[in-house]
């Protein structure tokens, strides 16, 4: 970015912005001072949060007014004199309801000359990237990194710190506005919602469904166009498989976004579930147990190892998870699996579990859990009609007794 567009958008900001008097307000209040009061800092989230943010103006106010005065006074002014810049943000976030941002505007105000008020877009139009850390809110190292290359742009051009981070940020939001579709800006015929109320879900593409459940997008493109590249990047089958931790790395998608892929998918899985349980209430072959319960364990990393119980027509009562992780003799007793089959009045017991390195032939541990069970099993008159192994491979089985 050149001098003269720095002007350019500064003049822009400065006269288009209505919080600009509010603005000039606070910082002859604040920069003169040495900490800020509980009335101070309100003045702050009133400016930051001036206009179409009013639940978060209003959250940050109730945060500060249940806040003990003196603690907030006693906060600010450890961290104006602190050295050491990361750790007077942390200071800063010690107050509830300032995280990175706020504590960037409070910076601002105090030494115009050293701190910006920050946003996540001037760190792109700097280095001109196009992903970036999805926790810079919560790491006061990316806000400085940032910062210190806005102060190199600055001392190049000899401008105010505080100047350059607002031009940046203002020239950023008007080009996102201009190159960003918004979904109200469709025509209704096209909508996600309208189509689905028009048509029904068949008609809608899985971009669309996807947008229905994200609902909102980013500065850079809408829910649709997130939900395309979203499918597209990952396909639905990977989509599903990523953590929440995965999923907040890729660009856009923030905590709320990545609950509520992983909700969406769990819920189908659930209900896939259901389904499969209503639908086949008896066990009259191994195969049955593995198209049971494939689904649940096909992805597992770790040996899960259950109990179906059955009634004496072989109709599965109850699941009933034994023990997670790798299989033995401690972890699987006798009594876990028998307490909830006779708590049931069970007939029968079908043990089940996966191999999660793919192969389903049975290990001698198999094996001698499984003979273990079953003398406990024919002592309390409840049998053990199998013992299945469930793998990517397929199934195997140890032992063979429906009837």
């Amino acid at each position: 970015m050149q001098i003269q567009e720095v002007s350019e958008w500064l003049d822009k900001y400065n006269s288009k912005n209505e919080s600009f008097d509010l603005e000039k307000e606070i910082e002859n209040i604040i920069s003169q001072k040495n900490f800020l009061t509980k009335e101070d800092l309100i003045k702050v989230v009133k400016w930051k949060f001036y206009k179409g943010l009013e639940k978060n103006r209003e959250k940050a106010i109730n945060f500060l007014e249940q806040m003990n005065g003196s603690e907030i006074e006693k906060i600010t002014q450890e961290a104006f004199e602190t050295e050491e810049e990361s750790k007077k943000i942390r200071k800063l976030c010690k107050i509830k309801g300032v995280g990175i941002s706020l504590a960037s505007c409070i910076l601002t105000f105090h030494n115009p000359e050293r701190y910006c008020i920050f946003n996540t877009h001037v760190y792109d139009e700097i280095f001109k990237i196009e992903t970036r850390p999805n926790d810079v809110f919560s790491t006061p190292d990316y806000y400085l990194d940032m910062l210190n290359e806005i102060r190199k742009f600055s001392e190049k051009y000899n401008l105010k710190v505080r100047d350059v981070g607002k031009a940046l940020f203002k020239k950023n939001r008007e080009e996102s506005k201009s190159n960003n579709t918004r979904i109200k800006d469709i025509s209704q015929d096209e909508r996600p919602r309208e189509k689905l109320e028009r048509y029904g879900p068949d008609y809608l593409s899985n971009d669309e469904l996807l947008a229905l459940i994200l609902r909102t997008g980013h500065q850079k493109e809408n829910a649709i166009q997130m939900s395309n590249r979203l499918i597209k990047e990952y396909g639905l089958d990977k989509l599903s498989d990523l953590s929440l931790k995965e999923l907040q790395e890729i660009k856009g998608i923030g905590f709320a976004k990545a609950c509520q892929i992983i909700g969406l998918f769990e819920f189908n899985n659930r209900y896939n579930k259901a389904v499969k349980t209503k639908e086949m209430v008896t066990i009259e072959k191994p195969e049955d147990v593995y198209n049971y319960l494939i689904d649940e364990l096909k992805d597992k990393k770790k040996e899960y190892f259950y109990a179906l119980l059955l009634d004496s027509k072989n109709k599965i009562i109850k699941k009933n998870l034994i023990s997670v992780g790798t299989l033995d003799n401690s972890l699987v007793h006798p009594r876990e699996v028998f307490r909830e089959a006779i708590k049931n009045s069970a007939a029968g017991v079908i043990l089940v579990h996966n191999h999660p390195s793919g192969d389903p032939e049975p290990s001698e541990n198999d094996v001698e859990i499984t003979r273990r069970i079953t003398k406990v099993g024919d002592l309390l008159n409840i049998k053990v009609l199998d013992h299945v192994i469930i793998a990517e491979k397929g199934w195997d089985n140890i032992k063979i007794k429906y009837s």
